[in-house]
């Protein structure tokens, strides 16, 4: 017979420690089937996942943003009480501009135009993992709507929302998914990325159904970030540059216009300067008066030779430019030595004398030579005084328009003059708004753009069923300790 049946003993408090990590053990050993089953469950989550959960890749683009081209040391020796101050205090308006530049990164009206562009309010069902730029030429969705799926074909495909062109080249049975605009922007603005990578360096993400996608977001939000930057988002110094400019511009036209009235003037009055052209017609005018005065005293003494009443033609030699000829003067001479002889020859011989009859008809063909080349010599004194009287004429009607030319030359002098410092000034400050305009906004540098990624981001085959498992093995390890151990009869 067996004996009485032996009760169960507790272990008492004082049983050492390993007696009890051997229970621990042998209790876990005997709950295999547990935790086989958690890891088998976990084996089936990690298959679902990689099975029912769309495949998902990453882009990245890297950009600097610096806002400020001068450090702040650079404007320690004029502010020398802010030099001393913390630089954390210092920087806080560069951190406030990075977060402007940040935030115009994520903002709606940049996202607006890459869902635009990369047309991103409809998504690729099937075939997966295509970008809808390669099938989808365009579309017209208009509206707020609910999300639709539908399937299209090559063409032009009407559907309730609008109407959706399809390229020549897509197959046959696209299946696609279209969003409205707006929540087209709030689902890319979801996937979308900015944050500050280090100093200056902001790295843009983003996560996109195809690698396609992933790496044209980044890139075409870049482009039309800077294309903003430097059109539409302009600071005060970019406008005040514009404006220089135009002013710049404007006085130069003045400037030119200035300088062509005053050539005209110079040209229309024979003027190169007022001062000098004055003193210049002032001789000339002396001068013409004094040839003009000798002209008229010429002519006088030419007329009282020839029209004198019984004159004397040797009176001729009282003009002194007639005389200067040698021709004249020496028939002058001649005439007097055959007047001379004539008289000497009258003391001893009649008028009536062969010698004195001869005498007289000698001088009869000298003063015969002599009066026409008079007259001849007159009629050229009388031409030179008209020649001399004309340019006396004028010298002195250009000397009575001299002050209204020269307070004309004046004026236009002036004001060539005050554009000409002007234009000078108006220089130097498009040089200076030039100068702050591009060092306002720092400058904005693309380091690294976004790159088609070559392997699935998530969910990753192996690397999610083994944590799946994993984690199944460790919930069901869980719950073997938790669980407590079934008690062990003595026999």
């Amino acid at each position: 017979m067996s004996g009485p049946a032996t009760p169960l003993v507790a272990t008492p408090p004082d049983a050492p420690l390993e007696t009890d990590l051997v229970g621990l053990v042998i209790h876990v050993g005997r709950s295999w089937r547990l935790w086989l089953v958690t890891a088998v469950c976990g084996l089936v989550l990690g298959l679902g996942v990689v099975w029912l959960v769309p495949a998902r890749f990453d882009g990245e683009a890297l950009v600097l943003v610096r806002t400020k081209s001068e450090p702040l040391s650079g404007m320690a020796s004029s502010m020398l009480p802010v030099a001393n101050l913390p630089t954390s205090l210092l920087g806080g308006g560069l951190k406030d501009e990075l977060e402007t530049e940040l935030a115009i990164m994520h903002s709606r009206a940049v996202a607006a135009v890459v869902v635009d562009s990369l047309r991103l309010q409809a998504r690729m069902m099937s075939p997966a993992r295509t970008p809808p730029g390669a099938f989808i030429d365009s579309l017209r969705l208009t509206g707020r709507f609910k999300p639709f799926s539908a399937t299209l074909v090559p063409g032009r495909n009407q559907l309730p929302a609008g109407v959706v062109f399809v390229r020549a080249t897509a197959p046959t049975g696209l299946h696609v998914k279209f969003y409205d605009r707006e929540e087209s922007i709030d689902l890319f603005l979801d996937r979308l990325g900015v944050r500050k990578a280090g100093g200056e360096v902001v790295r843009i993400s983003f996560q996109a159904r195809d690698s396609v996608t992933a790496a044209d977001a980044p890139n075409l939000l870049l482009a039309t970030y800077l294309a903003r930057r430097k059109t539409v988002d302009r600071g005060l110094n970019q406008r005040r540059f514009e404006f220089m400019a135009s002013a710049s511009d404007s006085v130069g036209r003045e400037l030119r216009a200035a300088a062509g009235t005053r050539r005209d003037i110079q040209v229309a009055g024979d003027l190169p300067a007022v001062e000098p052209a004055a003193r210049a017609l002032l001789e000339q005018s002396v001068d013409l008066e004094s040839k003009l005065a000798v002209q008229r005293a010429e002519e006088a003494a030419l007329d009282s030779a020839l029209l004198a009443e019984g004159g004397d033609v040797r009176r001729l030699a009282a003009s002194p430019s007639f005389v200067r000829s040698p021709a004249v003067n020496d028939l002058v001479t001649e005439l007097s030595t055959l007047q001379t002889r004539r008289q000497a020859l009258l003391a001893t011989a009649p008028a009536t004398a062969p010698s004195v009859r001869a005498l007289d008809a000698a001088r009869d063909s000298l003063v015969a030579q002599l009066v026409p080349m008079a007259q001849t010599y007159r009629k050229a004194l009388a031409a030179q005084r008209r020649v001399l009287e004309q340019e006396l004429a004028s010298t002195q009607n250009r000397l009575r328009r001299l002050p209204s030319v020269g307070e004309a030359m004046f004026l236009a002098e002036a004001k060539v003059g005050r554009l000409t410092v002007l234009d000078n000034g108006m220089g130097l400050q498009v040089l200076q708004a030039r100068l702050a305009a591009l060092t306002e906004g720092g400058d904005v540098r693309v380091i690294d753009v976004a790159v088609a990624p070559r392997k699935v981001a998530f969910p990753r085959p192996t690397l999610t069923v083994a944590l799946t498992t994993l984690l199944g093995l460790l919930f069901g390890l869980g719950l073997t300790l938790v669980r407590p151990p079934k008690a062990s009869a003595a026999v």
